[in-house]
């Protein structure tokens, strides 16, 4: 007995084994009541930022901290982001992100082993992988690609990212022939597959499934595996900080993301693993100074500044009132407008005692004293934010925010 195959013609269902996991098939639960499993294929991945965002994802949401300018300028919100890759507005900074914390652990390794990385492909032939539920993808590709790049070709770790599809030699040659890939003007030819340059209707229209592994480690200098069931070949030495940054991106631009495990596309393993005690970390195996300064290139390589203070890479505030010029750090808290829509006093007011609210034009006073309340009204309802989204400020009224890494 089998289920009706996929609309590629490739995911399929068959009976289930003893050891197949309950939870084997994310897109249909009942598959397993009957007897069945399900076969993983092309249209069980798809590209970044080609989802869903989550449910509160563009919300404009009033600041908690410096939300409003002393002199009524202006407010400042926050936009809530839910960090998705799958998210059409997140997936960028998604990657920004991710790729630095990688960029930042191989390159402090190559620093204390003082050689270059490696980047490898470990890959099945596609026949083999077309047979594969999802529990089988996880053993026999990456398990098993760990296994032999450990012991055959003498790897003891990396970052690996899974690439669940391959394009054709003949679309390749159509999305060249539009100006994608080597030569072209328009970007790479994953990007004509994103922009759908050919019509198709759905990125995996574009391609065929071919499950494959990258991966980027150490020794720069590896034995290649050249097996009837399993290959891993080194197709480049990543000879300066910014080629690795460069590759990472790219490598993330075209993961595939399995709806619900957003994670699993990338995956630490052997040394750059947090059950091993072979790499510490790159903040604890180099010193304080070379750290810092490390991190600052890579931030700045991702059009990012990295703060030594914080300890992490920090986006672009803007620091100012964009009417009046007052420093953020004086803006009110809602805690403190709240009180002044009250007729209570703040710290600051001016000589003659005069209620802040008293001192505003009578629009924006209207303004601050209905956004007072509703945020009030989340602290009491125990809500989420305030979404600025819902209120129609003055004209002359400045509402900002940071710079959005969506934007970068």
């Amino acid at each position: 007995m089998s289920a009706e195959p996929g609309p590629s013609g490739e995911s399929c269902s068959t009976k289930a084994s003893p050891t197949t996991p309950p939870d084997e098939s994310h897109q249909d639960g009942d598959l397993e009541d009957h007897g069945l499993t399900y076969i993983q294929g092309k249209y069980d991945w798809t590209l970044p930022g080609m989802g869903e965002p989550g449910e509160d994802c563009g919300t404009d949401a009033l600041a908690e901290t410096e939300a409003v300018c002393p002199n009524g300028d202006s407010v400042r919100y926050t936009p809530l982001r839910c960090r998705r890759v799958e998210c059409p507005d997140c997936y960028k900074g998604e990657q920004i992100e991710r790729a630095f914390r990688i960029a930042l652990e191989i390159e402090a390794r190559a620093l204390v082993r003082e050689e270059r990385p490696h980047a490898v492909v470990c890959s099945v032939p596609p026949e083999q992988a077309r047979t594969w539920t999802y529990d089988r993808l996880n053993t026999a590709l990456f398990r098993r690609g760990y296994r032999r790049m450990k012991r055959r070709c003498g790897i003891d770790g990396g970052y690996a990212v899974f690439h669940p599809w391959r394009i054709p030699d003949a679309r390749k040659d159509a999305l060249r022939r539009h100006g994608y890939g080597s030569g072209g003007d328009r970007g790479g030819l994953w990007e004509g597959v994103r922009e759908d340059t050919l019509d198709r209707g759905d990125p995996r229209h574009y391609v065929e499934f071919s499950p494959h592994v990258h991966s980027l480690g150490f020794p720069g200098r590896i034995d290649p595996h050249d097996g009837d069931d399993y290959l891993i070949r080194k197709y480049a030495t990543l000879d300066e900080t910014v080629d690795v940054v460069h590759h990472v991106r790219y490598l993330l631009s075209h993961r595939g993301d399995r709806t619900g495990e957003t994670g699993r596309s990338v995956r630490a393993w052997g040394a750059f693993h947090h059950a091993t005690d072979a790499w510490d970390g790159a903040e604890e195996e180099l010193a304080e100074e070379p750290y810092h300064a490390l991190a600052e290139e890579i931030a700045s390589m991702l059009g990012m500044t990295w703060s030594r203070t914080e300890g992490e890479i920090v986006h672009d505030d803007e620091t100012e009132c964009p009417a009046c010029g007052t420093d953020t750090e004086e803006f009110l808290s809602m805690t403190e407008v709240w009180n002044a829509s009250r007729g209570r006093a703040l710290d600051g007011a001016d000589e003659l005692g005069q209620p802040w609210m008293d001192r505003l034009p009578a629009d924006r006073a209207e303004f601050f004293e209905d956004l007072a309340d509703a945020w009030w009204q989340t602290i009491k309802d125990r809500g989420g934010a305030v979404d600025l989204d819902d209120f129609d400020p003055p004209p002359d009224l400045s509402v900002f925010s940071k710079r959005e890494l969506s934007d970068r």
